[in-house]
């Protein structure tokens, strides 16, 4: 685990290691190509978040107390075991692949894929969410043609409340991980119950990229809760693609 044992009791690092080890050789290979760019800047960290990436610091700060335990929210289990954890060693692995280029992004931002003519995962997640919209659009006004209404009846905001009620009525710690990255691609029009936007922090989509956060959603769900991976490709099949694209580059960066 390179520098992440100087920090970590051996039991939390066994466990971590235990998840990397079933984990899908892409994300194997990339994260045993960075782990030495890795780092913990404070595992007894007691400020606000509890945990978090600092791009300035290079670094993870957390509560070694609390960044252990799943994921909750109103008593709702969301995630696993460590979830937070690698959630934030993903923010820091992405930042870092880039950095061995001399470029201070998220590796998300400045990796273009050959499969997809180019595009960057923002751009293939706004790509997809669009047209996951546009599509659900036309089967509503198909719908109501065969109940004998006119086209025009079905409005655009029909199909994004339509979608709004798919991700809500999903089972929550289903929802919880794809609803944030919904919210980052529509910019709040669509989400579920949970994701980063408040009344504290309206701007975030645009502080962050949604390629940046949906990095580390993917990568902290191939390793802690793989099963899931089915719910973020059934909507995103193709900017998981793109993902898997970063990780085989990664993989390889010297």
């Amino acid at each position: 685990m390179g520098k992440l044992g100087d920090k970590l009791p051996k039991n939390f690092i066994d466990e971590m290691r235990k998840k990397l080890e079933a984990s899908p050789p892409e994300i194997q290979k990339a994260w045993n190509n960075m782990v030495g760019d890795l780092r913990i800047v404070d595992p007894n960290w007691k400020g606000n978040p509890p945990i978090f990436y600092s791009p300035k610091k290079r670094g993870v700060f957390f509560d070694i107390n609390d960044v252990k335990n799943a994921v909750y929210y109103n008593g709702i289990k969301l995630a696993p075991e460590h979830s937070k954890t690698f959630h934030e060693l993903f923010h820091n692995l992405s930042h870092a692949a880039s950095l061995r280029n001399g470029i201070d992004k998220d590796f998300s931002n400045v990796f273009i894929s050959i499969k997809y003519k180019g595009m960057t995962l923002s751009q293939m997640l706004k790509q997809e969410a669009d047209d996951k919209i546009n599509s659900v659009l036309k089967s509503l006004k198909d719908e109501a043609v065969k109940n004998g209404l006119k086209r025009s009846s079905v409005l655009k905001k029909d199909a994004i409340n339509y979608l709004r009620n798919e991700l809500q009525n999903i089972p929550d710690y289903k929802q919880f991980f794809v609803s944030d990255i919904w919210e980052g691609a529509t910019n709040g029009i669509v989400k579920g119950k949970y994701g980063h936007l408040s009344k504290q922090n309206k701007d975030y989509w645009i502080r962050h990229s949604v390629g940046t956060e949906a990095t580390a959603i993917m990568g902290d769900v191939m390793v802690t809760e793989p099963s899931l991976l089915k719910v973020i490709q059934g909507y995103f099949p193709k900017s998981y693609e793109i993902f898997l694209e970063m990780l085989s580059s990664i993989g390889g960066i010297k």
